[in-house]
């Protein structure tokens, strides 16, 4: 091949560069034989490691293992002495040089066949010297550059094996040596180079196989050099570009394998040329873009595999965009987004596989854009939204996988929306409504699998709304709703999986009417306190707590339900009846494993029966005895382990345990 020749150096390079022709047979017409050389790593610190290379190497043509040129301080310093290198097998590092004023010496260079790395090399303006530059085998760096202005003399270069990093580099304006580039087997990342403006010379790249990280480029306006992406195999994200105005002409990109992240760039406004992408197979996160109005642009998204997050867009006022997208497989999250009134853009999800969170949009008045939902698997929340009114636009939400927590929204008024709401796993919150009257819209709730907690809420003065609600798995919890009078509302809950209750601090509350159709034979707690107008607690299903000889805490209410002895004795005259006859009775060992042993102390109990629960009310055992018996044992040894509930009839009375099998 014929090797590129250098201008007349300075004298301060003449000694070397005589001392190289002389070793190098410069002055003959013979021609250099191919040769190898260096199997090893070599680097090259100091003038003798220069004399070392001339006087053994001289015929070298290609390297076989790794070159290191590093922390160079003679004055000035040219590597010429490896200008008939057109090969290096393994790493080429650059770094740490003071006075490395050029690249001339690797004019030759065609091929690296492992990492080339060029690191914190203070003189160097340019990267003229890699002009035949055709191939890195592995990763390409370039960083920390306090001269360099372009990459421009990599013309040649059409392969990458690996990564290219391209960070902090504080002189870098633009990129157009990459032109040649048509797919990043690696990640790419530019971050960090204070007034790159251009990737223009990114303008051919089709596939990057890792991630792509536009990270903390301070002037970047565009990124149009992206206009021929067509797949991410990693993450996608643009962060911290202050100067950043738009995402336009990448109608190329389908694909992201990985997460989309756009995030902390303050001039951000629109987001218009990536309406050909499909599928984010990660998180869609957009988040801290102060001047974002919208998500136009992403008109072909379908499905997002991870979570979407729009959080602190200050000036974010819809979702136009999304309206293809049918399903979140993990969470949506809503959150600080101050100018956003309405979510209209979300038609057609029906589905959200994790959480649901809606946090502090302070202009929120509607979330009518999400009226396909059917469910939501997670989470449900709805917190601090000060102007929205009610959740109308949910009517096909049946089912909520986790929690459901309303709480802390000033103007909440109604539960309207919720019309379909049948379902809910976790606990179910509803508190701090200031402007909540009533529970209308929940009308078709029948399963909460946690808490029911109604609590703070200062202006609610009933609980309709909650007529057909069958079963709490949870507590029931009505705290300090200052203005509710009763709790008439509550449906027929049954007593399996239902552990307690507390009313407290209800100021207006007068009586417990609402309660009559509860089964309370199971609950493991009952508190009622601090209801200072409260004097009539004597309801049935209170009543029948008692037959079951629970414990409870009943003080400072009013006369007549100050106290438990005062609850016991109206139930007793209503009753016509004691209580405590029924608590001789007692069931031992709790846990078992065999047999329960039933005692009952000299009751005159007549006909006996019982049976045994599982915790879902399915029927495992069922057995009756005649006549009047004193004790008698059930065999519960072939019940798996876990919790039951035993239940006891007799012609008298009848009570209910719950018990552990192990």
């Amino acid at each position: 091949m014929a090797f590129k020749s250098f201008p007349p150096r300075s004298a301060s390079s003449i000694p070397i560069l005589l001392m190289f022709c002389f070793v190098m047979g410069c002055l003959s017409t013979k021609n250099v034989q191919a040769q190898t050389c260096l199997p090893d790593s070599f680097n090259i610190s100091s003038q003798a490691d220069v004399d070392y290379f001339i006087t053994n190497y001289s015929d070298c043509i290609e390297i076989l293992g790794n070159l290191s040129i590093t922390e160079i301080k003679d004055t000035p310093y040219y590597i010429d002495f490896l200008s008939q290198i057109t090969k290096i097998h393994g790493n080429l590092k650059i770094e740490n040089t003071t006075n490395l004023w050029n690249l001339d010496g690797l004019a030759n260079l065609t091929e690296v066949g492992g990492d080339f790395f060029l690191n914190r090399n203070f003189r160097l303006k340019t990267l003229e010297g890699l002009d035949q530059l055709e191939k890195v085998g592995g990763s390409f760096t370039v960083s920390r550059f306090q001269r360099l202005e372009s990459l421009g003399p990599l013309t040649n270069l059409t392969e990458i094996g690996a990564f290219i990093y391209i960070h902090n580099n504080n002189k870098l304006l633009s990129i157009p040596g990459l032109q040649q580039i048509e797919q990043v087997d690696g990640s790419l990342e530019i971050s960090g180079n204070n007034i790159l403006r251009s990737i223009l010379g990114l303008k051919n790249i089709t596939t990057i196989d890792g991630d792509l990280l536009l990270i903390d480029n301070d002037d970047l306006q565009n990124i149009s050099g992206l206009n021929q992406l067509e797949l991410v195999n990693g993450d996608f994200q643009i962060i911290d570009c202050d100067s950043l105005l738009n995402i336009p002409e990448m109608n190329q990109l389908k694909l992201v394998n990985g997460n989309f992240h756009i995030i902390d760039n303050r001039e951000l406004a629109l987001l218009t040329g990536v309406n050909s992408l499909k599928q984010i197979k990660g998180d869609f996160d957009v988040s801290i873009n102060l001047n974002l109005i919208s998500l136009s642009g992403f008109n072909a998204l379908e499905e997002i595999e991870g979570c979407l997050t729009i959080k602190n867009n200050s000036n974010f006022i819809s979702l136009p965009g999304l309206n293809a997208l049918k399903e979140i497989n993990c969470d949506f999250n809503l959150i600080n987004t101050s100018n956003w009134r309405r979510i209209a853009g979300l038609n057609s999800v029906k589905e959200i596989h994790g959480d649901f969170n809606l946090v502090e949009s302070g202009a929120l008045q509607s979330i009518s854009g999400l009226n396909q939902l059917e469910k939501i698997n997670g989470n449900f929340s709805i917190t601090n939204n000060n102007s929205l009114y009610n959740v109308g636009g949910l009517e096909q939400l049946h089912t909520i996988g986790g929690d459901f927590l309303v709480e802390r929204n000033d103007l909440f008024g109604t539960f309207y929306g919720l019309s379909n709401l049948q379902t809910v796993t976790g606990d179910f919150f509803i508190l701090e409504l200031p402007e909540l009257k009533s529970l209308d819209g929940l009308g078709a709730i029948r399963e909460i699998g946690g808490d029911l907690d109604i609590s703070y809420n200062g202006n609610l003065k009933d609980i309709n709304g909650l007529e057909v609600l069958e079963f709490i798995g949870g507590q029931l919890l009505i705290r300090n709703n200052h203005l509710l009078e009763n709790l008439v509302g509550l449906g027929p809950i049954e007593p399996l999986g239902f552990e307690g209750i507390i009313i407290s601090g209800n100021n207006s509350l007068t009586s417990l009417a609402g309660m009559e159709n509860l089964k309370l034979n199971f609950l493991s707690e009952l508190e009622i306190i601090e209801n200072r107008s409260l004097n009539d607690c004597a309801v049935s299903s209170i009543c029948d707590f008692f037959t079951s000889c629970n414990n409870a805490t009943i003080e400072f209410n009013g006369s007549g339900c100050n106290s438990l002895d005062e609850v016991v004795q109206s139930c007793n005259k209503a009753e016509n009846t004691s209580f405590e006859y029924y608590c001789n009775l007692s069931v031992t060992p709790n846990p078992v494993n065999e047999y329960l042993n039933i005692t009952l102390n000299g009751l005159n109990t007549g006909k006996v029966q019982y049976r045994v629960y599982d915790q879902i009310g399915k029927e495992m055992l069922k057995e009756s005895n005649n006549g009047d018996v004193e004790n008698f044992q059930i065999d519960v040894s072939g019940l798996s382990a876990g919790v039951y509930f035993f239940r006891i009839s007799t012609d008298r009375f009848s009570r209910s345990f719950r018990f552990l099998k192990i």
